[in-house]
C-alpha cells in the first residue's frame, strides 16, 4: 500500500512539473482564476529585407522602418546603422495637397474686401483664415496655409506641400466670418500621396441667453458703459471652453448696460461640450470666474 501511495505521489509531482514546463493553451483563465496565460512573443530584430512589417518587442512596428538613408538598415534598437556616413543622401519626401473650406456648407464671407483684393501674391494681407496641419508623429512638422479668395462667390481655397504622414488639421478664421478660434477638422488625416479637392466644412451652432445675479439683472456701473454702443465696457463676459480641446474657446460680452435691461449674450460655437464661465466686468457681477456649467453639450 505504501509503495502504491509513493508511486502516485511521484506521478502527481511529475504531472505538475510537466504542466508548469509546458504551460496551458492560453485559455486557462476563461473560468479558471488559477490558470496562467502565455505572453505573446514578438521578434526583437528587424530583418533587413522586411523592416516595414516586423513588429518590435511590444508589438509595434519599428519606428525607423523605411526612414533610413540609402545603405543604412533599421536595427532592433530602432537605429539606422551599417551605412557609409561619408556618402549620405537625405531625401526629403513632399507631396502637394489642395482643396477648400466652407462654413456651414457655404463660402466664408470676407470682412476686408478692399485689402484682400489688392493683391494676388502670397502672403495675402487679409486671408479668410488659415489651415494648420501638425504631424501627429512629429510635432515639429507644422504646415500653415492661407485660405485664398475674398469674394463670397469664390471658394476659400488652400494649397500647399507637406510631407507624407498623418496630421491633426485645424482651421482658424481671420478676415472673414469664420470663427477666429481653432476648429479641429481632423485628428488623424492621412496624406500618403498627392491629394486635391479636399473639402472641410466648419460647423457652427448659434447660442444666446442672459446672465443674472441672484436671479436679478446685474447693475451696470454707469459712465462709459452707457455712452457707447460697441460694448467696450460690458457688464461682463461669458467664456465657453471646449472640454476636449482647451485651445478652442469663445468669449461673448454681456450686452446693454442699463440695469433695467437683461445682460444678454449671443454668438456661434462649434458643436461640442463646453465649460461655461461668467466673468464680471463693469457691473456688480463679481470680477472672477463663476463656473455656470462644468460640461454643457451643444447641441
Amino acid at each position: 500500500m505504501m509503495k502504491s501511495i509513493q508511486q502516485n505521489c511521484v506521478m502527481g509531482v511529475l504531472a505538475a512539473l510537466l504542466l508548469v514546463a509546458c504551460g496551458d493553451d492560453g485559455n486557462a483563465n476563461n473560468g479558471n482564476p488559477g490558470g496562467t496565460t502565455q505572453e505573446p512573443v514578438y521578434p526583437t530584430a528587424c530583418p533587413l529585407s522586411n523592416c516595414n512589417d516586423t513588429p518590435d518587442e511590444k508589438g509595434g512596428v519599428l519606428s525607423c522602418s523605411g526612414l533610413c538613408p540609402a545603405s543604412y538598415a533599421c536595427s532592433e534598437q530602432n537605429i539606422c546603422q551599417g551605412g557609409n556616413a561619408q556618402q549620405l543622401v537625405l531625401d526629403v519626401k513632399a507631396v502637394p495637397f489642395s482643396g477648400w473650406v466652407t462654413l456651414n456648407g457655404r463660402n466664408p464671407e470676407s470682412s476686408n474686401h478692399n485689402a484682400c483684393a489688392e493683391t494676388d501674391i502670397a502672403p495675402n494681407p487679409a486671408p479668410r483664415g488659415h489651415l494648420v496641419l501638425t504631424d501627429t508623429h512629429n510635432p515639429e512638422a507644422v504646415f500653415t496655409v492661407e485660405l485664398k479668395g475674398c469674394n463670397t462667390s469664390d471658394r476659400a481655397t488652400f494649397s500647399g506641400v507637406v510631407f507624407p504622414g498623418t496630421y491633426r488639421v485645424v482651421i482658424r478664421g481671420a478676415h472673414s466670418d469664420l470663427p477666429p478660434v481653432d476648429f479641429v477638422a481632423s485628428t488623424a488625416f492621412v496624406i500618403p500621396s498627392a491629394q486635391d479637392n479636399v473639402v472641410w466644412d466648419v460647423k457652427t451652432i448659434p447660442i444666446a441667453g442672459e446672465v443674472t445675479l441672484n436671479s436679478a439683472k446685474p447693475d451696470g456701473r454707469g459712465g462709459p458703459c452707457q455712452e457707447v454702443e460697441d460694448n467696450s465696457f460690458p457688464r461682463g463676459r461669458v467664456v465657453w471652453t471646449d472640454t476636449n480641446n482647451p485651445s478652442t474657446f469663445f468669449t461673448f460680452a454681456l450686452k446693454d448696460c442699463q440695469p433695467s435691461r437683461p445682460a444678454t449674450f449671443k454668438g456661434d460655437v462649434f458643436p461640442g461640450t463646453y465649460r461655461v464661465v461668467v466673468h464680471g466686468a463693469y457691473s456688480n457681477l463679481p470680477n472672477s470666474a463663476f463656473v455656470a456649467a462644468p460640461a454643457l453639450r451643444v447641441p
